[in-house]
């Protein structure tokens, strides 16, 4: 009955906050040791797509560098949860979407209710950074003591973004929720500290929407490279793999893929993962097969000779592409799907999905080019995680504490 009486507990029950996994004071006392740092990360949703696969891997880097990770996730009912959370609370968020009272983008959503919860949160614990993910949490930010580094992880620009998807699918600006440069800018500003996935997206923040802090942090999961699929017999077809969420520019990519190809011969295209729900209503060629949703990347990989990703929808970092290489595949991409990498091959280089198309019939049923491609996926791969890997969390956590020491003294 003590726990009951703990005032952050109460308070999530005052406001039809769940608290999850709050077993005993013990369970409390371990999270929220005074040797470990902790961090209160805000999120909107969390599902295993590419978005989630990357806040995991944030998420795991800082866990290893002795941080303790709390969660708010702000949704209509509670969901999906990480195993790389060490806490987990939810706040209602309402429904339907209902704009907050004279909130502007992109600060619609945010309900006095989360403001509440974090700012009591915040009050009784002493966190070492309070992370928002994606800039449309930024709004809850405003509820966390000035003391507190206060951090924003960005996964895209979002400044014009509308325009730029109805650009890449040749119609019409959709719905969506579009940024303007004043509003992106006035959302980041309320962090002292904004994580950019790619150093593009960190340039623009920069130089276009004026922050001043910004580091770059892509998707960098540990390498495991596969063993290569035999080819059995030359000139025999392989299997080439598309794995995709159900993003809608997944969905326009793969099916200009299929359309720019007259025919299949040397190859089948086997699809994976949530994409697949836009495409059982499309008449696909016979060499096309749709396998749906993914127990795992690598079960997946196992199955096809080549990777592609013939995206041209310019958005952040393409996690598929980034785990394919981590996990060795012969890769075919365009040079959209590239973003962040430091490679220069002509197979990761294609300005058009017909190029895409090209390159696949290029190398199918030959075994040398696939092993050509393993290798050159490797080495790129080795290249980018020395670039990067654990020693950018650690870089991070250093410039937050620098944050913590400004604002003490000050």
């Amino acid at each position: 009955m003590k726990l009951l009486k703990h005032p952050v507990v109460m308070m999530a029950m005052r406001l039809g906050v769940r608290a999850q996994r709050v077993a005993s004071w013990r369970n409390i006392r371990r999270v929220f040791d005074p040797r470990s740092r902790r961090v209160l990360l805000l999120v909107q949703e969390y599902t295993q797509n590419g978005t989630g696969r990357y806040l995991d891997s944030i998420c795991d880097m800082l866990q290893r560098h002795g941080c303790k990770i709390v969660v708010v996730q702000y949704v209509h009912q509670r969901g999906q949860i990480s195993k790389f959370w060490d806490k987990d609370f939810f706040v209602e968020r309402p429904i339907p979407d209902a704009p907050a009272p004279g909130a502007e983008q992109p600060d619609k959503l945010i309900s006095s209710a989360l403001l509440q919860f974090v700012r009591k949160l915040t009050d009784h614990i002493d966190f070492d950074m309070v992370v928002a993910s994606y800039v449309f949490m930024s709004g809850a930010l405003i509820a966390v003591p000035p003391s507190v580094p206060r951090l924003i992880i960005a996964y895209d620009v979002f400044t014009d973004r509308r325009q730029r998807l109805a650009m890449s699918r040749g119609i019409s600006a959709p719905a969506g929720l579009p940024l303007t440069a004043s509003q992106e800018a006035r959302g980041l500003s309320r962090a002292d500290l904004v994580i950019a996935i790619t150093d593009h997206d960190r340039r623009f923040f920069v130089d276009r929407l004026k922050q001043p802090k910004v580091i770059t942090l892509p998707f960098v999961p540990p390498p495991a490279p596969l063993k290569l699929r035999t080819v059995h017999g030359g000139g025999a077809p392989i299997n080439v793999g598309f794995l995709g969420s159900a993003h809608q520019p997944n969905a326009d990519a793969i099916l200009a893929f299929v359309n720019e190809c007259k025919d299949f011969s040397g190859f089948s295209l086997l699809i994976g993962g949530k994409v697949c729900d836009h495409l059982h209503d499309v008449e696909l060629p016979e060499k096309v097969q749709l396998l749906g949703r993914q127990l795992s990347a690598k079960a997946f990989y196992k199955r096809c000779h080549l990777i592609i990703n013939p995206d041209m929808f310019d958005s952040g970092q393409k996690v598929k592409t980034v785990e394919a290489l981590a996990y060795g595949m012969p890769l075919i991409c365009t040079s959209t799907a590239a973003a962040g990498l430091p490679t220069g091959s002509h197979y990761h280089q294609a300005s058009s999905t017909r190029e895409c198309v090209e390159l696949v019939k290029e190398v199918a049923g030959d075994m040398s080019r696939l092993q050509l491609l393993q290798q050159e996926s490797i080495s790129l791969y080795r290249q980018f995680h020395s670039n990067y890997g654990d020693r950018i969390v650690g870089q991070l956590i250093g410039t937050v504490d620098s944050i913590r020491k400004a604002k003490a003294n000050s």
